[in-house]
């Protein structure tokens, strides 16, 4: 047990021994120095520490063989369970990570989804956290503001060009309607003339309605 495994004892000055579980003084014991392996062709080599007292009497404490070699099971032991520990706790903390990252990925790949079906309004969220999440989400947000700007104004020029060039380009059909029916050589003439002058007006509203888009797009 451990009481048999345990060793101590104290000698007087003259290495008498006064107190303990030792029967005698194993040869070859250095007082002072701090565990020696004694006894190493016995049946049980012992593990000793000695120090001298101030009235010059030696104190001894120690260990069995079969003691050392417990607390070397528990030291591994220990350690292996320590390892197990790591282990676990390193597992978990990447699955967390693992979670964290795909749920963020996930988020914004929702947002782009969003988009891509035209919702142009959808925006990352996070984008006000520190983390290089919050970063991308911010950028991502900049450029889809960006995006909604530009598919605004392109759905006001569309509706203003189809708006703003209907009644020239009626006005141009019938031009050319009138010149392909004119009996005479000035009927058609003045058909085709006005049919220049009407084309030279849309493309000119064309272009000033181009102007405008560029100048609202930035």
């Amino acid at each position: 047990n451990d009481t048999n495994e345990r060793i101590y004892a104290l000698t007087d000055p003259q290495g008498r021994l006064i107190a303990g579980n030792l029967r005698r003084i194993p040869d070859g014991l250095i007082p002072g120095l701090a565990w020696q392996k004694l006894g190493e062709n016995s049946l049980t080599p012992v593990y000793l520490s000695s120090v001298r007292l101030q009235d010059d009497s030696l104190l001894i404490v120690g260990n069995t063989d079969a003691a050392m070699d417990r607390f070397r099971s528990q030291i591994v032991e220990a350690g292996f369970i320590a390892l197990v520990i790591v282990v676990a706790v390193c597992f978990i903390a990447a699955a967390l990570i693992t979670l964290y990252v795909r749920s963020k990925v996930l988020s914004l790949a929702t947002v782009a989804s969003k988009v891509t079906r035209g919702d142009f309004s959808a925006r990352a969220e996070g984008a006000e956290e520190a983390s290089p999440f919050g970063q991308i989400a911010r950028a991502q947000n900049v450029m889809l503001e960006r995006i909604e700007h530009l598919v605004v104004g392109l759905t006001t020029i569309t509706d203003s060009l189809a708006h703003d060039l209907r009644t020239p380009l009626s006005r141009l059909k019938r031009f050319l309607e009138s010149g392909i029916e004119a009996q005479s050589e000035a009927d058609r003439d003045q058909a085709l003339e006005a049919a220049l002058q009407q084309s030279n007006h849309i493309v000119s509203t064309f272009s000033t309605l181009i102007d405008i888009a560029r100048a609202s797009g930035g």
